[in-house]
């Protein structure tokens, strides 16, 4: 009876150590709690930051830059007769022809991986590892950039759209049902076309398709930001605020944006995946990154046809497998974070 007894009393004291260290952890620790129970979420949070510091700061660990061409020279030794085959990189066929002027010069054109070239060289005769790093910048920057203009509109015109509802609420919702209809493939090849016309320089063509990809994509943040605000306007919190006088401005971005921020952060998350997917058919299609720029989408598109498919796999497949990577682990993340923010779930 006494060991009953005390067994009791020693669940009874983990019970109420257990409830205590849930009223000691803060929300933000709850979350972070929860998130790293997501298995999966923890694995794409690390894919991302491999990823970061394989963009970053790898290409501070190679002499080489994304346009770097590889040759090699083929010449005969004066001295004993014989034939020397050799790389150098260099930028122009023309100029290394005259640097080497009693040589056979080639361009490294889709060479196999090698000791030289860990994963080869492309139909350029550029080494594809080089590229990759240049090349996973520039899509990780584009899909910030895209997701941050798209927040910027679409938590702005959203907020505006629930908080005030009437007019303001009828005239952006018509101009998000617009942005929804517009479609965005036929647009961007449109637009490719006008930039080539008047001879947009490349660098800034980049700048122009991230500025249009988040102008476009604003509509769905703001749909989903409205929704969130008619709910929490409604709420006892915003009732004491507007009673006491606070401007409406400083309402919306004070008291009801800072409780839709897990949501916000969530999307962002989720759409930094579908952004750099997105760059990556853009690409393919060649109104994306000019080629002379790497991305991940546009080597990816230097192999066309069934015969380099089969014959050059080197070419697509790792640029292939950082966009699939890349894409899985945002959206991992975005899911576990989704969980995270969610206090309904007690895994």
């Amino acid at each position: 009876m006494d060991k009953d007894h005390n067994l009791k009393n020693e669940n009874q004291t983990n019970a109420d150590e257990v409830e205590l260290n849930q009223v000691i952890l803060s929300p933000g620790q709850l979350v972070f709690k929860r998130f790293l129970r997501n298995k999966l979420a923890v694995i794409g949070i690390a894919v991302l930051l491999f990823m970061i510091i394989f963009s970053f700061i790898g290409p501070f660990f190679t002499t080489y830059r994304e346009t770097t061409i590889f040759y090699s020279v083929e010449r005969i030794d004066e001295q004993t007769g014989e034939e020397l085959l050799y790389e150098i990189p260099g930028t122009e066929l023309s100029t290394v022809s005259k640097q080497y002027k009693n040589a056979h010069v080639i361009q490294n054109v889709k060479t196999p991986p090698n000791s030289y070239h860990i994963l080869g060289t492309d139909n350029m005769g550029r080494d594809i590892l080089t590229r990759l790093m240049y090349g996973g910048r520039v899509s990780l920057l584009i899909g910030l950039c895209v997701v941050i203009v798209e927040l910027l509109i679409g938590v702005t015109l959203g907020g505006i759209a629930g908080y005030y509802g009437g007019v303001a609420d009828m005239i952006i919702m018509r101009m998000v049902e617009i942005f929804y209809a517009i479609p965005f493939i036929p647009l961007m090849l449109i637009i490719s076309a006008i930039m080539i016309q008047f001879n947009i320089s490349p660098g800034t063509k980049i700048y122009y398709i991230m500025l249009i990809m988040g102008v476009i994509y604003w509509a769905g943040v703001a749909r989903m930001i409205r929704g969130q605000i008619l709910s929490l306007r409604e709420m006892e919190y915003m009732q004491a605020a507007e009673a006491t006088g606070i401007r409406p401005i400083k309402r919306i971005f004070k008291h009801l944006i800072p409780n839709v921020m897990p949501i916000i952060i969530v999307m962002a998350t989720m759409d930094l995946g579908g952004v750099i997917l997105t760059e990556s058919t853009m690409s393919y299609l060649g109104v994306g990154v000019p080629a002379t720029q790497a991305s991940w989408g546009n080597m990816v598109s230097t192999v066309q046809g069934m015969t380099n498919l089969f014959h050059y796999w080197f070419m697509w497949i790792p640029p292939g497998m950082c966009i699939l990577f890349t894409v899985l682990a945002f959206n991992f993340a975005g899911d576990g974070l989704r969980d995270a923010f969610d206090p309904k779930m007690k895994r």
